[in-house]
């Protein structure tokens, strides 16, 4: 039994080191946590070993090699593989002989030693499911930044994905699922072997428990299989929304550029218009904005989306400014209230993270009057 709950306890640690690199992945995190020197200089195998596995399955991964270029985030966790899941102990007991009696055919002897003490077995249970429990800590640790909007660098919040998100709970009933597997884990860490005792009127003074440690380290492994099954369906959630944040992120710039190069190129008498550098720092203006902070109302003034754009336009009015007296530009007038319309052309669009925005001519025409109403407020404030 042992022997079975070792190799299943194995086969779990590396579907861990599996899922850490996963997680490296959609968190957008720095390879630096598997740079070979760092491990090396450590002279742990299990650590080189696993750390190896994760550097593979990253190779050639686009979010981390972003994420290299930008140094967005510290070092993550990984699972620190130790002798406490070795079968070296095991390997030896399956392949012992005891001296219950031992018969040596030789010296023509029986052997009465009372050499046949198991207690290496309850001893490599107990070193299991320790490792167990550091798995799953780990694991937990990092469900936990996953869900958290302060630290998944701009996922949302508790992974939700819905049509509403002021109703979507998402993963936070699977967070509070893994806390408490974490702490039975860390329940079932707790040494058997020091529980030994006396026994059979001291003809067995200590006896090795495998049986009762063995059972339950198996009840140990079975918590860390749910755990890592909750684990990997928070990962795939991720994943796809990563996915959608490419794609929203890629329309709302396509949709800011096409408006900048439309207005901000040319004023209304033709003239070149001293604003017409703006559009780089727009665009820079959405990549550093989370999608997910704004896209549900993208056209929300409380959001940082808008106010951040609007900061751009200003900035570029009151640094022009003696040329932007001699331009033509209209007043505001509902400024909100445009900006909202020209966002909502499919239906009512911006209340669905779901819903595609594109940058299609018939929208680019509405922005632009947005864009004219902020620059002629901004000019009638700063020039």
């Amino acid at each position: 039994m042992a022997s079975m709950v070792l190799f299943e306890a194995n086969v779990l640690a590396v579907l861990s080191e599996v899922l850490s690199a996963i997680f490296a992945e959609v968190m957008q995190g720095k390879p630096e946590f598997t740079d070979h020197l760092t491990h090396k200089l450590k002279h742990h195998p299990g650590q080189i070993e696993a750390t190896a596995i994760m550097e593979h399955i990253l190779d050639g991964s686009s979010y981390v090699k972003e994420a290299k270029k930008l140094h967005e985030m510290d070092p993550l966790q990984k699972p620190n593989k130790t002798d406490m899941l070795s079968g070296l102990h095991l390997n030896g007991l399956i392949n012992c002989v005891n001296d219950n009696p031992l018969i040596d055919v030789s010296r023509n002897k029986a052997l009465h030693g009372g050499n046949f003490q198991g207690t290496p077995i309850g001893v490599s249970m107990d070193n299991t499911r320790l490792a167990i429990a550091a798995i799953g800590k780990l694991m937990f640790a990092q469900f936990s930044e996953l869900v958290k909007d302060f630290y998944n660098n701009g996922l949302p919040w508790n992974l939700s994905g819905s049509r509403n998100p002021s109703l979507d709970y998402g993963f936070k009933g699977a967070e509070i699922a893994m806390a408490s597997y974490c702490s039975e884990l860390q329940f079932l860490a707790n040494p058997v072997t020091n529980h030994v005792q006396s026994a059979e009127q001291h003809n067995q003074d200590v006896n090795s428990l495998g049986l009762i440690s063995s059972p339950k380290t198996a009840e140990a492994v079975d918590i860390l299989k749910i755990m890592s099954s909750t684990y990997l369906v928070a990962l795939c959630q991720a994943i796809d929304l990563r996915h959608l944040e490419e794609n929203l992120k890629s329309t709302v710039k396509k949709t800011v550029s096409y408006v900048a190069k439309k207005i901000l190129t040319t004023g209304a008498n033709g003239e070149l218009h001293p604003s017409r550098f703006c559009e780089k720092d727009l665009l820079k203006v959405v990549d550093r904005e989370y999608a997910f902070a704004y896209i549900h109302d993208p056209c929300s003034a409380t959001y940082p989306l808008m106010q951040k754009v609007r900061q751009v336009l200003v900035d570029s009015a009151l640094k022009n400014g003696e040329e932007c007296q001699h331009l033509n530009l209209p007043k505001n007038s509902g400024i909100r209230g445009r900006v909202e319309g020209a966002f909502a052309q499919k239906g009512g669009e911006r209340k669905s993270w779901g819903g595609e925005i594109d940058s299609k001519p018939n929208q680019g025409v509405q922005v632009i009057s947005i864009v004219q109403n902020l620059r002629g407020r901004s000019l009638e404030q700063g020039c």
